[in-house]
């Protein structure tokens, strides 16, 4: 059985818990658009936006190597979320078994 991962509630009221010392009153947090998750965090004002200089890029996305690179990647990227899924299971079948035989839980419980 994999363990599932926390809601996004869940880690925001964890977030927000965790911030205010044990004598402040807490509150729920505030519920943003889904659209815009962060946007305190990312919006710039409008005399800083001035400022802020667009960065050129010279990337050509339809060149080989750009390509080449964009599948290499995406296999790494593969092959990292294969090996965080068989780490998530917190051992062999063989080992999971033998914990659980023994009333004891896994690891990743």
């Amino acid at each position: 059985m994999v363990p599932k991962p926390p809601s996004k509630e869940l880690l925001a009221l964890l977030r927000h818990v965790t911030r205010f010392p044990a004598n402040t009153k807490l509150r729920a947090p505030s519920k943003q658009p889904a659209c815009h998750p962060r946007f305190i965090a990312t919006h710039t004002h409008p005399h800083q936006a001035a400022a802020i200089s667009i960065l050129q890029t010279a990337i050509d996305k339809n060149s080989t190597e750009f390509k080449e690179n964009d599948a290499q990647m995406k296999e790494l990227t593969q092959q990292m979320n294969e090996l965080h899924a068989s780490i998530s299971l917190g051992g062999n079948q063989k080992a999971r078994e033998k914990h659980i035989a023994r009333g004891k839980m896994l690891p990743r419980e």
